[in-house]
């Protein structure tokens, strides 16, 4: 108990529940307690979910220092993660060797997870290519500075319940935001809001939300920690449409006052949530709005998202299916590896609870044969395989990798890739104990009267389409901009 920091000595033979276990006992449920372990106990999901195939506590050992080895495990601090699953029913044992259960796989794929450093391989290999087949081909090197969503998930689960560092909860939920591709902007501070985030719908539609993070040690935010008429007066103040509250959780009354008031909720592990489905099936600023406007139902961008992943699951279906029959020697023989709607219904209907009707099939026939991927032709009423499935991801990547590459996706002076911005401390180049080196967002470098007539209407306010811009509207901009 005390190596999972369930207990602390505090006498020579007196132990007392850390706040952790006093947070595991808020709930009845196995799964809820594995759940907050995973976010303290270094890689316990981790270890759940390098038990998808059975192994003994030495290999699993091994794995595990293969996939994350700047964290250090000894033989017997897996074996107590192997216990803790095994207790819970998330794993079992067959012989002498652990495998994780049905629940465990369900419980896995809704955790937070560190990124594995990869030997250069990706782990899903192309299937039916024997070894030494022309066909075979080198694979892309996993990226090494990618974003490591895990850990952005993790944290911001972590530092909700930090009451005593309540800005690292601020810059986690700025992270978060960030990881979710919308532009942000870190204020923080006493009386004013932490941050603002602003999400890109349109050339003239920028909608732009206050966020207040509110951590609590209990892990619960009551209406004594909420002042919802501040929340007002930082929404009018930096001109946004909306409000949001970020915190672990939150009581009824203020789940009722911010109803009133128009203030939307997240919790903590929701944000975390969504930065992992996003890392897997990326969503628009506009589909993401729904998560931050109050009001809006929450299952409908789980039903976008969904439909999301389901577009991706049949591209994958459809293009490996083909490529099967193109290197089956019988369907070769008999029909030249070329396959038609109903053939890939039939090849594939049991690989998904719902199968795959005929118009995603022909969405991802259609995708797949654009030039950019050539990954499918069609012959006649029939579709032949013309690329590995290798192949078609590295043209995804490498099509990517150029997009990237090319100009600037946040506001004028931030990166693309770069970090949210953090508050100007006294030591920073940017601080006005510095006055030699002009702020940046002090230039007027990119301010056109059309970015201003664009977003003066989607703000509600008349303009004229010529003429002179009225000076208050032309400061106004500038001050939501930032532009001095």
């Amino acid at each position: 108990m005390r190596s999972l920091g369930l207990l602390t000595q505090v006498g020579t033979d007196t132990f007392a529940a850390t706040e952790l276990a006093k947070s595991c006992l808020a709930s009845d449920e196995a799964l809820d307690f594995v759940r907050l372990l995973h976010l303290n106990v270094a890689l316990l999901g981790e270890s759940l979910d390098a038990l998808a195939d059975e192994a003994h506590t030495a290999t699993l050992l091994r794995v595990l220092a293969e996939r994350y080895p700047d964290v250090q495990l000894t033989r017997e601090d897996v074996t107590r993660r192997i216990a803790l699953l095994l207790e819970t029913g998330l794993a079992e044992r067959i012989g002498l060797t652990v495998r994780r259960t049905e629940l465990g796989a369900s419980l896995v794929d809704t955790l937070p997870l560190l990124d594995r450093v990869t030997s250069g391989l990706p782990e899903n290999a192309d299937q039916g290519i024997p070894r030494g087949s022309s066909a075979a081909e080198p694979r892309a090197v996993t990226d090494a500075g990618q974003r490591s969503f895990g850990s952005v998930a993790t944290e911001v689960v972590q530092a909700a319940t930090d009451s005593a560092d309540y800005q690292r909860f601020e810059r986690a939920v700025a992270a978060a935001f960030d990881a979710l591709g919308v532009d942000v902007e870190m204020h923080s501070g006493p009386k004013k809001t932490d941050v603002v985030i602003e999400l890109w719908q349109s050339p003239t539609d920028r909608q732009r939300v206050t966020v207040e993070a509110k951590t609590d040690g209990a892990g619960l935010v009551t209406d004594q920690d909420v002042k919802f008429w501040r929340l007002g007066e930082h929404r009018e103040r930096h001109m946004a449409q909306s409000t949001l509250l970020v915190g672990p959780q939150f009581d009824a009354r203020v789940t009722q006052e911010a109803a009133r008031e128009k203030v939307a909720l997240i919790t903590a592990r929701e944000l975390a949530d969504a930065v992992m489905r996003h890392s897997r099936t990326p969503l628009s600023p506009r589909e993401i709005a729904a998560m931050v406007t109050a009001g809006e139902d929450a299952e409908s961008l789980a039903l976008t998202w969904r439909a999301a992943e389901r577009r991706q699951q049949a591209l994958s279906l459809v293009l490996h299916t083909l490529w099967k029959s193109g290197n089956d020697p019988v369907d070769i023989r008999y029909t030249t590896g070329v396959l038609g709607i109903s053939d890939i219904w039939r090849e594939t209907k049991g690989a998904l609870e719902t199968p795959l009707d005929s118009s995603e099939i022909e969405e991802a026939l259609t995708f797949l044969g654009t030039p950019l991927i050539a990954g499918v032709e069609r012959q006649g009423g029939n579709h032949v395989v013309t690329a590995p499935p290798s192949l078609a991801a590295a043209r995804l990547r490498a099509l990517a990798a150029v997009i990237e590459s090319t100009g600037l996706d946040g506001p004028p002076g931030r990166p693309s890739g770069e970090g949210p911005p953090t508050p100007p401390g006294p030591s920073s180049p940017e601080s006005p104990e510095n006055p030699s080196v002009p702020r940046q967002q002090d230039s007027d470098a990119g301010v056109t009267p059309s970015l201003i007539r664009a977003w003066a209407k989607a703000q509600g306010h008349a303009v004229n389409e010529r003429g002179r811009l009225p000076q208050d509207l032309v400061k106004k901009y500038k001050q939501v901009r930032g532009h001095g």
